[in-house]
């Protein structure tokens, strides 16, 4: 049954409603002539050299990617990479339903195969940026308890790494034992077991321990990278800004972008790093150029290479959006029988 529009709505109300409020909020509280003044203090130079901290996390990305695939090239994998961002900042949370979408069709890729990579990269990113924000919490508060949990949720990494590894290697033998075991609830049999086993032959593509462990070392390299592109920023700004700030930073970011926003996160990737630098004690007008800056360049520079892509690759955007469109209309119509 075709979702009513009223429906589709309310689907992204809440987080054009967030985006808004945040929106709202930042400018309520900051004068635009000294915003204006703050954003002139980033030169020309400056730009070129923010440019160039974005397109190489850019590439590490691709590098990523074409390990975790392993049957696309460096090229397609950096493309879709880039496809993917474009389509968030249009669509949010479609990137990764497209780029399912592009190594099928590029590459011939199980959509379970790079489904489960896509999950993979997303946990080991939500991993990294915890560890981020606990590492550093301390330096803000008093809660210097939380440090450990960083260290354990690194060593619930590892263990996962290598708990992929061992199911991998042994994905035909998890699957036949979960074909002949029969669950007495229906809904487990018809639902969540297919689920578990075409999960498992999509994990049997990381049978290869080298390209798993590339493929985390380039994310790893991506996010080093993230860091230093906000400790140049910050230092701009605040010359005398520690390290330390632009990890807290960068880990609250990525755990507040997580909530729902309007396409691209717009409001809410400012609001965010408003309020984790104004902790620290930047001004708040600094911290919004900053922020402003920072993401009006990675929204046109992932924007204009997925654009690129979707040329070089023959994909027009209408078809990409029905795509998404289809499989977001599947998920909701799961979600109403489930229901």
């Amino acid at each position: 049954m075709k979702k009513p529009p009223v429906r589709q709505l309310l689907r992204w109300l809440p987080g054009l409603l967030i985006s808004a409020t945040a929106t709202f909020l930042l400018f309520k509280f900051i004068e635009i002539d000294e915003l204006s003044k703050a954003l002139n203090k980033f030169s020309f130079e400056n730009i070129l050299i923010i440019v160039l901290l974005i397109l190489i996390p850019l590439i590490f990305r691709g590098l990523a990617w074409k390990n975790l695939l392993q049957d696309a090239s460096f090229k397609d994998s950096f493309l879709m990479i880039n496809e993917g961002y474009f389509l968030n900042n249009l669509i949010p949370r479609s990137g990764e339903i497209a780029r399912v979408f592009f190594a099928n069709r590029i590459s011939k890729i199980s959509g379970y195969h790079s489904a489960v990579a896509i999950i993979f990269e997303r946990g080991l990113d939500v991993i990294i940026a915890a560890s981020l924000f606990l590492s550093t919490i301390s330096f803000v508060i008093d809660l210097e308890w939380l440090q450990p949990i960083a260290i354990i949720l690194i060593i619930i990494f590892l263990f996962s790494i290598l708990g992929i590894l061992v199911l991998a290697r042994n994905a035909n033998k998890v699957k036949a034992w979960l074909e002949n075991h029969q669950s007495k609830f229906r809904f487990v049999e018809k639902t969540v077991k297919p689920i578990f086993i075409n999960g498992t032959m999509g994990i049997s593509a990381f049978a290869n321990p080298a390209n798993l462990v590339k493929g985390v070392f380039w994310i790893i390299c991506s996010w080093v990278l993230w860091v230093g592109l906000l400790v140049y920023a910050l230092r701009l700004i605040n010359p005398d800004a520690p390290i330390w700030w632009a990890i807290f930073t960068e880990g609250v970011l990525a755990l507040g972008i997580a909530m729902p926003s309007a396409p691209a996160s717009l409001g809410v990737y400012e609001g965010t790093m408003v309020i984790a630098l104004s902790i620290l004690g930047v001004e708040r007008t600094e911290a919004l150029s900053t922020a402003i800056i920072l993401h009006s360049l990675q929204i046109l520079i992932t924007s204009s290479i997925g654009i690129i892509g979707l040329y070089l690759q023959g994909f027009s955007l209408i078809e990409v959006t029905n795509v998404i469109s289809n499989r977001l209309k599947k998920n909701s119509q799961k979600q109403e029988i489930n229901e």
